[in-house]
């Protein structure tokens, strides 16, 4: 091959690489390769309502937040977080495909909450809302009763419980001289029916009745001027069993007993000329054990208890003085003061109730001054003022008890005579 001819072939080589270079350069820049972008986050956004600083909110409210879904991204869920602590750590309910929800757990009362959003999408990206409070609303006090007058004769210093789903008033004093052994029950506290007139223990006032083993019990009082120390037990509230008609403790009145660490328990009250500051359990209503003869409170009788906080506790009363220090035992040997004096004033006659996580001390007396006031406290020190100057707080020897998730408060007495309305609070 002559030298023209490679020249020529060279040549016709190099414009077919060159060809099929620019043909490529061509095919990329018409069809460029496609490369992803990222998915945006979601948006920030904000709390609507319950507003921020909101006071008197319900209890079941509805919380919404405005959207935080990216059109740019993929679909966006949220995680409800509420609490009490300053920054909320509790998740309420989580995957949330809308921007509200209705609560279904209720929340405390005058309590103050704190809740925030978080916004989440598919690729685990997260947006978080400021935080907001708000305060829920007081326990609602109605302006009239369930009923004014039930179908028992007025009274006071009856005992009450809640039992088979329904309410239960049992004795009392109707009259200076007049004592009552009815045994009333209810369920739904207007409509009362009388399930025994002669159920076997004799008339009493200043007795008490817990519910323990499935059986009603009534314990001690003042009979026909005298003090007993008899113990009756029921499995329907119509036919009584007496378990013991002399405890080991002994006979008395305005003492008050509750159920706690599966015992029943007795504490204080007194006799004709003493008052006493022991403490008694029972595991079986018929044997009775002293947890201790001198308990660190006073002697004291007419006073309050309940069961708060796994603690029995111990509130006012009277000695002779009205009281109104606290106490509380884990045990019923050991008692501790809370403080020497609360912020509700000394009385005799008070009731108290456990409810709503709460501490809860309505009514009373002292020998010259009605109470007309419901007080509460979280922690049994700190104590805070809820109702007052109202009917339903304006008496003492009242029933008080938990019933249907809401307190109600059931006869007594005040300036007026005896009573037998019934008040409902929630």
């Amino acid at each position: 091959m002559n030298r023209t001819a490679m020249k020529y072939i060279i040549e016709l080589f190099c414009i077919f690489l060159l060809a099929l270079f620019f043909g490529c350069q061509k095919n990329e820049d018409s069809s460029p390769m496609e490369i992803p972008s990222p998915s945006e986050p979601p948006l920030s956004f904000s709390l609507l309502e319950v507003a921020d600083d909101a006071t008197n909110v319900s209890l079941l409210p509805v919380l919404s937040w405005q959207s935080a879904e990216n059109p740019e991204g993929t679909g966006v869920t949220y995680d409800l977080y509420l609490g009490t602590a300053l920054n909320p750590s509790t998740l309420y309910e989580s995957d949330i495909n809308g921007t509200s929800i209705a609560l279904v757990e209720k929340l405390n009362l005058l309590t103050e909450y704190r809740w925030k959003v978080i916004a989440k999408d598919a690729q685990g990206k997260t947006s978080q809302s400021p935080i907001q409070k708000f305060t829920t609303r007081n326990l609602n006090h109605p302006e009239t009763p369930i009923t004014t007058a039930a179908g028992f004769t007025p009274r006071s210093r009856h005992s009450t419980a809640v039992f088979d789903d329904r309410l239960w008033l049992i004795g009392g004093r109707t009259g200076a001289l007049d004592f009552s052994n009815e045994v009333w029950s209810s369920e739904d506290g207007e409509d009362w029916v009388l399930r025994a007139n002669n159920p076997g223990f004799s008339e009493r006032w200043g007795h008490t009745t817990v519910v323990f083993d499935n059986k009603l019990w009534v314990i001690a009082g003042f009979q026909d001027f005298s003090f007993v120390n008899d113990v009756w037990y029921s499995e329907d509230g119509e036919n009584w069993v007496e378990a013991t008609g002399n405890a080991e403790f002994s006979p008395r009145e305005g003492h008050t007993s509750f159920v706690f660490d599966n015992k029943i328990w007795l504490v204080g009250g007194g006799s004709l000329w003493t008052v006493f500051n022991d403490v008694w359990y029972s595991s079986d209503g018929i044997h009775w054990t002293e947890a201790t003869a001198n308990a660190a409170f006073s002697e004291r009788g007419v006073h309050a208890s309940a069961v708060f906080n796994n603690a029995m506790w111990v509130m006012g009363g009277s000695n002779g003085t009205a009281l109104n220090d606290v106490w509380n035992s884990p045990d019923g040997i050991t008692w501790t003061q809370t403080n020497t004096e609360s912020s509700f004033s000394s009385r005799l006659g008070a009731t108290a109730v456990n409810y709503d996580d709460k501490l809860w001390i309505a009514g009373g007396n002292t020998d010259s001054d009605q109470k007309n006031d419901l007080w509460f406290s979280t922690n049994g020190i700190n104590w805070h003022l809820t109702g007052s100057l109202n009917p339903i707080f304006n008496r003492t020897n009242h029933g008080m008890e938990v019933f249907e998730n809401k307190i109600w408060i059931i006869g007594g007495e005040n300036e007026d005579g005896y009573l037998n309305d019934v008040w409902v609070l929630d």
